[in-house]
């Protein structure tokens, strides 16, 4: 650059004769020149380059871990949103929701006060996008709005101005009903973050008969709150009653009482309580003992006992169904009491009239109960078609006394009294017992009458009662029995009389067992006998089946029943016990027929048959019949038997032969997608629980016998034998005697 300069300047310093030092110049031509100039400038720019390269290669780079770290956090944030909408499907959680309210009691006679509550919801939202979320419904009053917002876990709430990216709007709910009209107030906005919503609601406080009742109705469970009730003046809660059941504890102060309620997470609460003024001192029992007790010296009950003293009227529908067995009657009585207005029934009383038992009381929200004999008066009429003409005013009988929880607020109660009453047979003649609620406005019902015995029911004589269809009963009565109802009635007055005449007829007693098929194997050897019996039986309540004719000497080899190994046993006269109930088809409780199999195996030794002689082969008496029995006798081959008694002998058996029954079932279970058709055939793996099952070996001749309906030990076989005949053949040309001849050890070829 300086020989540039230089270059430049030297025109003008010749011509102003300046002397230039020749050691402070060069002389070159133009074209080195520039070529020099070229270079140094290339150098420069070179260099420039490579810099600018390297600055822009190392940003490509930075860029590039940048956008790899933000697409790895994409991507886990992306995996972390799927799995959170697995559980989550939405953008926000509810994390806590807190409900504290208070209400001011008044003195007067308002029906209707208002309840205050204090909601506290916090909300997570995950997401910056835009999300609606319900608060509460558009129909609740509410007040004060405060939206407050942190950050991640901060502990310091922010307050959050209504505006272009928060908002506060009604918004249809979302339900699967497209019509719906309902609306919530809705929290919309579109930032992430940790959200409060507090705010102000008012529910109707409703007030019956001194009985105050509030219902919440909210958009998200609530587990737990607290209300404080404000009182004119020192007082107490006397009732308390929450749905759904929940715990509470009741707190007083200075004019006012706090209940902590802690419930299962619901969305709908009532609280229904009833506050008595004045001190705590005494705990008021019925309103019928203790009424004296606030009374003051005038005989003018206290102002607040004014309004308990006015007890709501009731009215009682009473479904009485009554069951006739062999000389017991049962009855089961359902008393539903309707209040005119909710209350917490204290106690009650019912009058079961006659002789009957009270066996059992059952009622929602009972405490206590009790029975003592009484009489009642109820009218002095008479019954105008009884012979004796006795008043059916004066009913001597039991008084229940029930005793309900004071927590138990509601606007019916349903008693239920199970009774018992012992009759003679041989009369024939029975009452059903009247039940008469004390106290009550009203009593109707229906009066329904079954028999589960074997006796024809009548009508013998009726007062203040009218024969009704068995449609009029209602479902639930109708529902405990499955036997029709023979007789059923209604009734508008408790004063009612129903005589029913009762003819008993003999029970005559039908088979419990039968054998439907039998075959008897035997197979007889020079010196012992195997026999073997399989039956199959229909069994309803029998538990052992006796078999005689099977010898003390015997040798047992095995017993089954439905092909599980069983144990006999042996009865009081020597007789050999098949115990029945054995298997899965022991389980059966109802009077239906089972499908059983006994299979029976023995031996039985006795003296060399020798060149001829007879045996008894009858099969063994059972105590139970056979409606067809087969029979299959084998010989040995070197004896001419004949054979004599009851069964007759066939070619082959008629009748279908029986086969073992077994209801046992496999343990084993398949994997999903299991491929049933690898499975082996049935039958191919034997069970680790079968005994030994012995079978009888074919040997000798093979003989067939049969016989139908064997009862009374009718079945009888014997056979004699001896040497077969010799010589030509008989004259008698059929099949089966020249079969006879040619199997004859002397003439076999």
């Amino acid at each position: 650059m300086v020989l540039f300069f230089l270059l430049i300047l030297s025109p003008v310093l010749s011509k102003a004769n300046v002397p230039i030092s020749s050691t402070d110049s060069v002389t070159c031509s133009l074209e080195d020149y520039k070529s020099l100039f070229r270079q140094a400038f290339l150098q420069e720019l070179k260099k420039d380059t490579e810099r600018e390269r390297k600055e822009l290669r190392q940003d490509f780079e930075r860029k590039q871990d940048e956008l790899r770290v933000q697409r790895d956090t994409s991507t886990r944030l992306n995996e972390s949103k799927a799995q959170r909408d697995k559980i989550l499907p939405g953008n926000w959680q509810l994390v806590s929701h807190s409900a504290e309210g208070s209400c001011r009691m008044n003195s007067g006679e308002e029906e209707v006060s208002m309840a205050a509550y204090n909601f506290s919801l916090e909300f997570t939202i995950f997401e910056d996008e835009w999300t609606a979320i319900p608060i509460i419904d558009s129909q609740a009053i509410v007040s004060d709005w405060q939206v407050f917002r942190a950050e991640g876990n901060s502990p310091s709430w922010e307050p959050v101005e209504l505006g272009q990216n928060t908002l506060l709007v009604l918004k249809r709910r979302e339900s699967g009903d497209a019509e719906s009209l309902w609306k919530d107030h809705t929290l919309v906005t579109n930032s992430s973050g940790r959200y409060k919503v507090q705010f102000r609601s008012f529910f109707r406080v409703r007030n019956n008969r001194n009985l105050n009742s509030l219902q919440i109705n909210l958009l998200y469970p609530l587990a737990f709150t607290r209300l404080r009730l404000l009182h004119v003046e020192a007082g107490h809660i006397k009732e308390l009653n929450v749905e759904p059941h929940a715990y509470f504890e009741v707190t007083g102060g200075q004019n006012h009482s706090d209940i902590h309620i802690r419930l299962p997470a619901s969305t709908a609460v009532e609280v229904k309580w009833r506050v008595q003024l004045g001190s705590q001192q005494k705990k008021h029992g019925s309103q019928r003992n203790q009424s004296a007790d606030h009374m003051s010296d005038g005989n003018v009950p206290f102002p607040e006992m004014q309004e308990e003293l006015r007890s709501a009227m009731a009215t009682v529908t009473h479904d009485a169904m009554h069951s006739i067995a062999d000389g017991i009657l049962q009855s089961s009585h359902t008393l539903k009491y309707v209040l005119d207005s909710e209350q917490s029934l204290n106690s009650v009383e019912i009058l079961v009239g006659g002789l009957a038992r009270v066996s059992s009381v059952v009622a929602h929200g009972i405490q206590t109960w009790h029975s003592s004999q009484s009489i009642n008066m109820i009218s002095s009429d008479k019954h105008p078609e009884a012979s004796t003409g006795t008043a059916v005013g004066n009913i001597t009988g039991t008084l229940v006394h029930v005793t309900f929880k004071s927590s138990v607020i509601s606007k019916e109660a349903i008693v239920m009294i199970n009774t018992e009453l012992e009759f003679d047979v041989e009369a024939g003649i029975v009452s059903l017992p009247p039940i008469v609620c004390h106290g009550v406005l009203r009593q109707t019902g229906t009066v329904a009458v079954v028999k589960v015995a074997n006796v024809e029911v009548y009508e013998h004589s009726s007062h203040g009662i009218v024969r009704s269809s068995a449609d009029d009963i209602p479902t639930h009565v109708r529902s405990r029995t499955g036997r029709p109802i023979v007789l059923a009635y209604k009734f508008l007055s408790p004063r009612y009389a129903v005589a029913l005449s009762v003819i008993h007829h003999q029970e005559l007693r039908t088979l419990d067992a039968v054998v439907d098929a039998a075959l008897h194997k035997i197979l007889v050897l020079e010196t012992q006998t195997m026999m073997n019996l399989l039956l199959i039986l229909q069994n309803t309540q029998r538990q052992y089946m006796e078999v005689r004719g099977i010898p003390p000497d015997a040798t047992l080899w095995s017993l089954k029943v439905n092909s599980v190994d069983t144990k006999p046993v042996r009865g009081r006269n020597g007789s050999l016990m098949v115990p029945l109930l054995v298997g899965p088809a022991a389980a059966m409780q109802d009077d239906a027929s089972s499908r059983s199999s006994v299979e029976l195996a023995w031996l039985l030794t006795h003296s060399p048959l020798g060149s001829n002689g007879s045996i008894d082969l009858a099969p063994p008496q059972l105590d139970v019949p056979i409606s067809a029995l087969s029979v299959e006798v084998q010989f040995p081959n070197a004896y001419d038997v004949h054979f004599t008694g009851s069964l007759m002998q066939v070619s082959s058996f008629s009748q279908k032969q029986p086969s073992s029954v077994s209801y046992e079932t496999g343990s084993r279970m398949t994997v999903k997608e299991f491929d049933f058709s690898s499975m082996p055939p049935p039958g191919s793996a034997s069970s680790s629980r079968e005994g030994v099952k012995a079978k009888v070996p074919r040997l000798g001749r093979r003989y067939a016998f049969e016989k139908l309906l064997v009862v009374n030990d009718s079945a009888s076989l014997s056979a004699s034998y001896g040497p077969p005949p010799s010589g030509p053949p008989p004259s008698n040309t059929s099949i089966q005697a020249l079969w006879d001849w040619f199997m004859a050890p002397s003439n076999n070829l």
